[in-house]
């Protein structure tokens, strides 16, 4: 009986051996990476654990060899050598003072005050703040590049294509994150692949799509009236393209070694500018592996219309997510059929998601390579311009879908009875 209990015993601690194992291995399995959407990477470690407390080091002086400025704390037995025991210590940094504390074991205690450290600053070069090297604090502002030319006159760094927006100067290939330290924190990150716009709009007026992958910046595109770009030595603003050739998207802009800009224009006027690196195509009817989702291009679309009202003194439309099927559907309804008409269907396919409209409107695109020709396009033609900044409506759905090489897309407005 008794080795049958002690069989027991063993075998029921196999078993809880087995799933502490287990569940050790579960707890140490590395977490999945997140999505590249994120920006951000997990990284498993060991528990923290609290650190050995740190012993005061063993210090002892006697009275000859204090330092000559110290204030006495307290008196203590006389005629005797003191041997002053170093029981406290902050050391000093270059913004504050430091000090120590002896006490003898007859109990006369004395207190040394340390001078704060002078700073060691390094000085500032174009891109680096001076710092002190002994605290590391900044002490004097980056210079910033002065350029001639291309060229900067300090540090000889020569600049392939700048966009100077929202009052600061984006190169082209800089970081996301350098970025986000000059414009802010941006309203939205939209996503498209392994690419992202990073998303300004707390001014609708000037709206700037700073446009990035994982080796920076290679589009930009805004609103901005003050914005210019910087290339081959020249510098370029809206008010510089009033006197040249029509500079209207798609079908024309100009073109430069590596760069392209593309201008828009309202009524004649320029509005907008676009430059990229001539390597990104963007163009969402031939890169399949990239843009078969079309929710970001949608995003982008959704900011640009409401920027265009917003500029012409219009209203900002919500989007509508029964608005968003309707698009949806009847984009899938024209390549499925090739039937590129309104028919004024619209109005019974919002009856039929349930939207109660009272006014409501319809924009159909076909072949337009992405959401910034989409819009410019709907802007210069009368009929769909009405749609599209008429004040009456206040929701707006949209759409883009791919057939081949085509893109459909469709923009349904109403408001509320």
């Amino acid at each position: 009986m008794k080795k049958r209990g002690l069989i027991r015993l063993v075998a029921l601690g196999g078993v809880l051996c087995a799933a502490l194992v287990f569940l050790i291995r579960g707890d140490s399995v590395r977490p999945a990476l997140p999505a590249f959407a994120e920006m951000s990477v997990l990284v498993s470690s060991n528990p923290l654990r609290v650190p050995d407390p740190v012993s005061m080091p063993e210090i002892v002086l006697s009275e000859e060899e204090l330092p000559d400025q110290v204030e006495v704390l307290s008196g203590g037995e006389k005629g005797h050598s003191h041997a002053f025991r170093l029981i406290a210590s902050r050391e000093a940094t270059c913004s504050a003072a430091g000090e120590r504390s002896y006490r003898c074991d007859c109990g006369k205690a004395v207190k040394e005050s340390i001078s704060p450290l002078l700073h060691s600053p390094t000085a500032a070069t174009c891109t680096e703040p001076g710092r002190c090297t002994v605290c590391g604090e900044v002490l004097s502002a980056a210079l910033g590049h002065h350029f001639s030319g291309d060229t900067c006159a300090r540090c000889g760094y020569t600049l392939s294509a700048s966009f100077y927006v929202l009052d600061r100067e984006v190169e082209f290939d800089e970081s996301a994150d350098s970025v986000r330290g000059k414009l802010g924190s941006p309203t939205e990150v939209v996503y498209e692949g392994d690419l992202f716009t990073l998303v300004y709009a707390a001014d609708m007026r000037r709206l700037t799509f700073v446009q990035c992958d994982g080796g920076g910046v290679w589009g930009v595109y805004s609103l901005d009236p003050n914005q210019r770009m910087r290339w081959g030595g020249r510098s370029f603003g809206l008010g510089d393209f009033a006197g040249q050739r029509a500079l209207n998207s798609p079908d024309e802009s100009l073109w430069f070694n590596d760069v392209t800009i593309f201008g828009f224009r309202d009524q004649g006027a320029l509005y907008a500018l676009w430059m990229r690196l001539n390597e990104y195509e963007y163009n969402y009817a031939a890169e399949s592996a990239v843009y078969d989702d079309f929710s970001g291009q949608e995003k982008l679309s959704w900011y640009l219309v409401n920027a265009l009202r917003i500029r012409a003194g219009a209203r900002s439309l919500i989007r509508s997510i029964a608005a968003d099927a309707v698009a949806r559907d009847y984009c899938d309804y024209m390549i499925a059929t090739g039937y590129f008409e309104h028919d004024h269907s619209f109005e019974w396919r919002l009856t039929e998601k349930g939207v109660p409209w009272r006014l409501a409107g319809e924009n159909l695109s076909q072949g337009y390579t992405n959401s910034l020709f989409v819009c410019d396009a709907y802007l210069n033609s009368p009929d769909h311009r009405e749609n599209l900044l008429n004040g009456a409506f206040t929701h707006v759905g949209l759409s883009y879908q791919k057939q081949g090489g085509t893109v459909w897309g469709a923009q349904e407005f109403y408001c509320l009875q």
